[in-house]
């Protein structure tokens, strides 16, 4: 196997190198790499090869070629016993006997291979590669089933690959199961799509000259996988001098060629934004709606080209973008900026480059404080902004509008849009205040600020009231769109927090389903991670890493850090198999680099537990629970403070709180209630006693219960009583 360059495996390789090392002291095991077609598999096993052979590894490779189904794993690896020179003076009888077909049974079979692994590991430890390992014939499958076991006492490494999806279906009759087992039965590593920046890395690497928007547009066709993206530029290369893509639809429908491919569609889908980014209107227009009609011919029955042949309709045709709303009339100088916002839209709905996302989004912002586009369009424009990670772009924006002179229409709104995107960035405090501030709103609008406001009271511990809020969110009359889905997200959140997973899990699911067809984009609305989380403590981890993984491959084709750092976080928690420290470090270079304070907060925490059990990593455990600790401190996140101080009790870095310490923070209120509370007086007795409503006595409860560090009333009696 040729060696090739590896970028973003370090994870991996290293992972390998590790079970290499214990193989070679006499340990060996199985390894499978899994993945979709083109995600760098077959790399990753040409690495460890390279790196076996220059160990002084025997390396026994097999392939299973989907183009020949009579193929055989074992067969191939005794063709590489010949031209290996194997330190034996021939291979063992009952596989020499196989090759001339007079086998009979797999026991036979298995107890060759056995005595042939034998006699290479007496002389050097040995690696099995088998790619594809999901089209292999039924007969190895079981030989290596049979002999799996016994690898722990050998010299012996077997790496094999597996694609997942319909482009690793197995083709023999009877092999799924088998291959199910082998992988059930050993380590799985899982291979994640690289990183804008190493894709860029590779582009250039390849060709020097490429500029950020040919680099962003392979970065989207590949998905990040890299023997996609390989395939692309060989494809590209082999295409040089060829006349170059056309920039309008109507150029490339006059080309006989290509209107039936979606790789059309993609072309014509950027050469109408790039006119509309360019303030070409009466162009895009045009391109817009050749770009329909391209639609139904290429795509008729694709859903989420279907969403956007509506929404670029409505772009051609000079209307207000947000499709729940009626369509209005705009101004002749209003007619660009709709376009662009528009394209803004249906980039984001498709996830696709969150950089043109972000340019548009924040013009668009800025459109809407000079005029140029209606108040209502805020919520739209500043929620994109959010997706993509700008938080300080939007809040110098809305603070802008706020602090401005004249009474800007839009000046309610981008109170309670600042609110929204400070509560997701982690300024919980600020964010509320902002939200109490804001007038109430109605339909999409009033989803989205309710559903802020829950994210944070559940920020701070504050279940009781997120529970309310949450009873207001189950009456909103949306049935679709991101407001219906906002709400439907938040009750899954509530409902998680009460410890109701079967409810949030209905919630999270019912949250992506009315996004709409074709809109799925974790920077919009990472639903998955909720549903996770929820799949984990229902005991169904399975499902927890099929939405673990969607996830973040979801997360990293658009390409916005937080929602990418999110995503590496959740797989960390759901994913035993991955190397989780490497993960939650990805997550925190990704996410130190933008103002996400609560995100980073979560992460550091995750990374500091993760150290604590590694041989010499409570040092650095401790720095960075500390720079924790002070943050929520801050922001009163009292669930993530909690966390933290337990963390650190355990590494001896500050003495357990006592109780008389913790009760001197209540409020008179909050110590006068707690104490009937704990007497055994419902809420309403506690009311009537003390001449207050009953929500006043929640919200004294509640209080303490954050202050306390509990959960629930039942736990008021022994702290009260041992103070």
């Amino acid at each position: 196997m040729q060696n090739k360059p590896v970028l973003e495996r370090e994870a991996e390789l290293a992972a390998l190198s590790r079970a290499r090392k214990r193989a070679g002291n006499g340990r060996g095991g199985w390894i499978t790499v899994t993945g979709p077609a083109g995600i760098g598999k077959t790399c990753l096993l040409e690495q460890v090869a390279a790196e076996a052979t220059a160990a002084g590894w025997f390396v026994l490779e097999a392939r299973s070629p989907r183009s020949s189904p009579d193929h055989s794993i074992l067969l191939e690896m005794l063709d590489g016993l010949d031209r290996g020179a194997a330190p034996l003076d021939g291979p063992a009888r009952a596989l020499s006997a196989w090759r001339r077909g007079s086998a009979r049974s797999t026991r036979d079979l298995a107890l060759g291979l056995r005595w042939l692994l034998d006699d290479l590991v007496a002389h050097q430890p040995t690696l099995l590669l088998v790619d594809d390992l999901e089209t292999g014939d039924a007969v190895s499958l079981r030989v290596l089933r049979a002999i799996r076991d016994d690898l722990r006492l050998l010299r012996c490494l077997v790496v094999a690959a597996v694609t997942d999806g319909p482009a690793g279906t197995s083709r023999a009759v009877g092999t799924t199961d088998l291959v199910r087992d082998l992988v059930a039965g050993g380590r799985r590593l899982t291979p994640m799509p690289l990183s804008a920046h190493a894709v860029a890395t590779l582009v250039r690497s390849t060709r020097p000259g490429a500029d950020d928007d040919e680099i962003d547009v392979l970065h989207r066709q590949s998905a990040g996988y890299p023997g996609t993206l390989r395939d692309l530029l060989d494809t590209a290369a082999d295409q040089a001098g060829t006349p170059a893509s056309p920039t309008t639809t109507r150029d490339l429908a006059a080309t006989p060629a290509e209107p039936t491919t979606l790789g059309a569609l993609e072309h014509a889908a950027e050469a109408a934004d790039a006119l509309a980014d360019a303030g070409r209107v009466a162009e895009a227009s045009a391109a817009y709606a050749d770009l329909v009609a391209l639609v139904a011919v290429v795509a008729p029955d694709d859903a989420s080209w279907l969403h956007d042949r509506r929404l670029l309709a409505a772009a051609a045709g000079g209307l207000d973008p947000l499709g729940s709303l009626a369509p209005v009339p705009l101004a002749p100088t209003g007619a660009d900026p709709s376009a662009r916002l528009a394209t803004a839209v249906s980039l984001a709905h498709r996830g696709l480059s969150a950089r043109r996302v972000r340019s548009l989004a924040l013009r668009a912002v800025r459109e809407v404080a000079a005029g140029a586009l209606p108040a209502r369009t805020l919520l739209l424009s500043t929620t994109l902004l959010g997706a993509v990670t700008a938080f300080d772009e939007a809040e110098e924006v809305l603070t802008g509008i706020l602090d401005s002179d004249t009474d800007h229409p839009a000046r309610l709104v981008a109170t309670a849009c600042r609110g929204h995107l400070r509560i997701r960035a982690g300024l919980v405090n600020k964010g509320l205040a902002d939200l109490d501030r804001a007038a109430a709103g109605d339909g999409p609008q009033a989803a989205a600020d309710l559903s802020a406001v829950i994210e944070g009271r559940l920020a701070r511990g504050e279940v009781t009231d997120a529970a309310r809020v949450g009873t207001l969110l189950a009456q909103s009359p949306l049935t679709s769109g991101l407001g219906a889905a906002l709400a439907r997200h938040a009750r899954g959140e509530v409902a998680s927090a009460i410890g109701d997973n079967a409810a949030a899990i209905d919630h999270f699911h019912e949250a992506g389903r009315r996004l709409g067809p074709g809109i799925d984009n974790p920077a919009l609305l990472a639903w998955r991670v909720g549903a996770a989380f929820a799949e984990i403590r229902s005991g169904s981890p399975a499902r927890a890493l099929t939405l673990a993984r969607d996830n973040l491959r979801l997360a990293q084709r658009f390409g916005a850090p937080y929602a990418e750092a999110q995503a590496l976080r959740t797989l960390a928690a759901v994913d035993v198999a991955v190397d989780r420290i490497s993960l939650l470090r990805q997550a925190l270079v990704l996410v130190t680099a933008v103002p996400a304070p609560r995100l980073r907060a979560q992460i550091t925490t995750d990374l500091a537990a993760l150290l604590m059990l590694t041989d010499g990593g409570e040092v650095e455990a401790l720095t960075l629970l500390r720079e924790v600790d002070v943050y929520a401190a801050t922001q009163e996140l009292w669930p993530l403070q909690a966390r933290v101080r337990r963390l650190l009790v355990r590494l001896g870095a500050v003495s357990p709180r006592r109780h008389a310490e913790a009760l001197s923070t209540l409020t008179a209120s909050e110590r006068r209630t707690a104490r009937l509370a704990a007497e055994g007086r419902t809420n309403r007795q506690i009311a009537e006693q003390t001449g207050v409503s009953v929500k006043a006595v929640e919200w004294h409860l509640s209080g303490c219960y954050r202050k306390l560090g509990i959960r629930s009333r039942r736990q008021l009696p022994s702290m009260l009583g041992a103070a």
